[in-house]
């Protein structure tokens, strides 16, 4: 498989890393809002479903038209609840 454990995603995190887990993106957004304060920035690593649900939960529509370069320069505005 090409994915791997939370298990193993934690034991490759830097020791002292704070590590946040959620059941669902929704309750992870909202925790990461949270967390990251008005001014914070959050970081959403993953699969293409999960950037997909990621931008779906985050209101950002036809997201795929916007993208002007590599993704991981790509900024969206994140709309607060």
């Amino acid at each position: 498989p090409r994915g791997k454990t939370v298990q193993e995603l934690e034991e490759g995190m830097p020791e002292g890393a704070d590590i946040v887990k959620a059941p669902t993106v929704k309750q992870g957004l909202d925790t990461a809002r949270s967390l990251a304060g008005g001014k914070g920035r959050i970081v959403v690593a993953g699969s293409v479903v999960l950037a997909g649900e990621v931008l779906k939960e985050l209101g950002i529509q036809n997201s795929a038209s916007r993208i002007q370069g590599p993704v991981s320069n790509t900024q969206y505005p994140v709309p607060r609840s």
